[in-house]
């Protein structure tokens, strides 16, 4: 038998064949060529300067995987405002949250956009557009210009007071030479704290202002009947009275304010005919 003349066989027809060309980005004219048209160059392939894998030259020389172990970016990401955990405050009373520390609550759905949006405005890492972090690098180097580009929850018990988020941030390293993207999940840890409107329920002497409804007549109670069957119809006009103790021949209404007190008296002499007298009284010293 001669192979001499040997034909390979025909590839079936469900066989393909690729042939991959890397290139570099920037093109350079060929003067050769008369029209003057552009050619790729081919972008050479250096060993990463840990593990030896085949990588393209950057300014750090190493792989994807070893600027991930290198730089840690979670560590950034975790630290709260004092260098402590991740705290989300919550009232155990009305269930609300806290939004960003400044005293003021709102009732958020858990994994709702609303509380989303509050988890991600207390990491400091994320406010800070030049946020630096020497102590986040392992092999030297800072971590800086840290941007956020995916968000989503991850689920947790009910009742184990944290809130996950699973964060896709791209950082750059190296004096701002090399970018690199990473996954991480971050963890909130939920404390209860008491909201105002909930602490004023359980706390003495938190009003500073009264309104006391007396009817002189004994043998008819229509005005006060009046008062009560308005008050019950409009939610508004109730919503500061923060304590109601009824009294013989009357109400007492209790406020914040004299503000509120004087605007809640103006409405019910609309009702009834009454006369309004104001007076002041020193409750205590403290």
């Amino acid at each position: 038998r001669t192979f001499a003349n040997w034909i390979p066989p025909p590839l079936p027809k469900n066989h393909l064949s690729c042939t991959m060309e890397i290139t570099n980005h920037t093109t350079k004219p060929n003067n050769n060529n008369p029209s003057n048209a552009t050619q790729p160059t081919a972008l050479p392939k250096i060993p990463c300067c840990l593990c030896g894998t085949l990588i393209y030259s950057n300014a750090a020389n190493q792989c994807g995987a070893c600027l991930a172990q290198q730089f840690d970016v979670k560590a950034l990401l975790q630290r709260g405002p004092n260098g402590g955990d991740l705290l989300v405050h919550q009232c155990r009373q009305c269930r609300a949250f806290e939004i960003n520390d400044t005293g003021r609550y709102e009732q958020m759905d858990m994994e709702s956009p609303a509380l989303l949006t509050n988890c991600l405005k207390r990491i400091p890492a994320l406010q800070k557009t030049g946020t630096s972090g020497g102590s986040a690098a392992q092999g030297g180097g800072d971590v800086s210009n840290i941007h956020l580009m995916d968000v989503s929850w991850v689920w947790t018990e009910p009742h184990s007071m944290r809130l996950k988020l699973r964060l896709t941030v791209r950082a750059e390293v190296c004096n701002n030479a090399v970018s690199i993207q990473q996954r991480v999940v971050v963890v909130f840890m939920v404390r209860f704290k008491q909201c105002s409107d909930c602490n004023r329920e359980f706390s003495n002497r938190t009003w500073q202002a009264i309104v006391q409804v007396r009817q002189k007549r004994d043998e008819d109670a229509k005005g006060l009947i009046a008062i009560e069957t308005a008050l019950s119809k409009n939610k508004a006009a109730r919503k500061d009275v923060i304590q109601f103790t009824p009294t013989k021949n009357g109400f007492d209404f209790y406020f914040l304010g004299l503000p509120q007190a004087q605007s809640f008296s103006s409405y019910l002499s609309r009702f009834v005919a009454m006369r309004v007298k104001t007076t002041k009284k020193l409750v205590s010293s403290e």
